[in-house]
């Protein structure tokens, strides 16, 4: 009950505390988090509470500083996810240095604010599980516009504590400003238990909005190093390379706003048995553009093939949030 009473008191005391920044050229923004998940086939239930805030300087001489800051209520925990400079020059070129995202595919290039579902489903679940998409250090350099016909060329570079090392390439194409097909190619080192292997991963996505309308696909293909090395183990040398699909789209209709999304994963292309299949079914009513009701039912089905290290067990999930973002 006190950390409930404390959480609440954080949102009442927002509106107060961001005009002491704006004195300070800091501009103050965020969400306000509840949710209500219950997972392992409806069996298991959570409650969670979270406020997290997006800290940002003024930009003096094309430079400014960047946070993200995330505190949850039940572990009281205060957690500084990103810290960065971001430095823009005359001609709209970018360039980060900093711990930041890792944007590979859509699921980490859009934030929650923009996301197509409240999740980001299955297929990040995998790639974070190789190292593929996450928050580290990082230095990123973008050059290019938005206009549509334009090209946006982004380099990056990332460390993970010494765990991997990855080079990340990313090519947007903009149809218009709401529309755009991007190819992403990233090479990486990975530190196993006693050794170091090198694997790369590809990907390609297309995101459009047409009037109350959404859709995007994505496309991956890579290295499982993780899946290579536990068959390495077992006698087995050759390398596992897995692949992904998924496929969503959202309808606006006044305040609701439904959506789906479908996905598979073959864990192991030499293996067509070795697979899994997602289904996302989910909706939000906004009471505000800022601020929604939103619940989604995730159902996933794999085959129950032993002898893998980085599967997935059939399950069903539920998620209810109530997200405000300020």
């Amino acid at each position: 009950m006190r950390r409930t009473s404390l959480f609440f008191a954080l949102l009442l005391l927002l509106p107060r505390v961001e005009p002491c920044f704006a004195k300070f050229d800091i501009d103050v923004g965020g969400r306000a988090n509840l949710e209500f998940d219950t997972h392992d086939r409806f069996r298991e239930t959570e409650f969670n509470k979270e406020l997290v805030l997006d800290v940002e300087t003024e930009r003096r001489s094309g430079v400014k500083a960047v946070a993200d800051i995330r505190m949850t209520v039940e572990s009281r925990n205060v957690r500084l996810r990103e810290l960065y400079l971001d430095y823009k020059n005359d001609a709209g070129n970018k360039f980060i240095l900093g711990q930041a995202k890792k944007e590979f595919g859509l699921g980490w290039e859009f934030g929650m604010e923009r996301r197509l579902a409240l999740t980001r489903g299955l297929i990040y679940r995998k790639l974070g599980d190789l190292s593929y998409v996450g928050r580290d250090s990082t230095g990123a350099y973008r050059v290019g516009g938005k206009e549509p016909g334009d090209f946006t060329h982004t380099f990056s570079l990332h460390s993970s504590e010494g765990l991997n090392a990855a080079a990340l390439y990313q090519l947007k194409r903009w149809l218009d400003e709401k529309s755009f097909w991007t190819t992403y190619t990233l090479l990486q080192t990975n530190q196993l238990s006693d050794s170091w292997s090198t694997s790369w991963a590809q990907a390609v996505s297309f995101a459009a909005i047409r009037g109350a309308f959404r859709i995007e696909a994505e496309l991956f293909f890579g290295k499982d190093y993780i899946e290579t090395d536990y068959q390495s183990r077992r006698g087995d040398p050759r390398t596992v390379y897995f692949s992904a699909l998924s496929f969503g789209g959202a309808w606006q209709k006044h305040e609701l706003q439904p959506y789906f999304r479908g996905a598979m994963i073959l864990h192991d292309l030499s293996d067509l048995g070795s697979h899994s299949f997602e289904l996302t079914l989910g909706s939000r009513y906004y009471f505000h553009p800022r601020f929604y009701l939103g619940g989604e039912v995730v159902f996933v089905r794999s085959n129950e093939q032993g002898g893998s290290a980085t599967g997935f067990d059939s399950t069903s999930q539920a998620l209810f949030v109530l997200r405000y973002f300020f």
